[in-house]
């Protein structure tokens, strides 16, 4: 079905003359994910740093793009056992097409170092 939506779009175009352009998706290979202990240390994943650059503040990188791609973290445990009760938020890494963003925070939405772990799918 997309298929046939791209070239219905191209043979408009071409009868229009009006130019478009079709970004290809990115590859699913492209997907990854990282569990990082609260001192911003890879415990495992497909991650290939992470750096702690303030209270609850982390930047993991990737060997690859993942600017289009969807992000979710959570606190959790890097090893075994019960987390502390937090909250974490995830963005990209601005203009670092490599890098998300995960901020940490406790119950009273302060920030705070808590291990975590960062799902990423494209």
């Amino acid at each position: 079905m997309k298929t046939q939506i791209i070239f219905a779009l191209a043979a408009v175009a071409a009868v229009s003359g009006v130019a478009f352009t079709v970004e290809a998706a990115p590859r699913a290979s492209a997907s990854g994910f990282a569990v990082v202990d609260s001192s911003g240390t890879l415990v495992r994943g497909t991650a290939i740093g992470v750096s702690r650059a303030g209270d609850g503040f982390y930047i993991v990188n990737f060997d690859h793009a993942v600017k289009k791609c969807v992000f979710t973290a959570t606190t959790g445990s890097a090893t075994t056992g019960t987390p502390p009760a937090g909250f974490a938020t995830v963005v990209g890494s601005g203009n670092d097409p490599d890098g998300v963003i995960v901020t940490t925070y406790d119950t009273t939405g302060a920030a705070a170092d808590y291990s975590f772990h960062l799902n990423v799918r494209c």
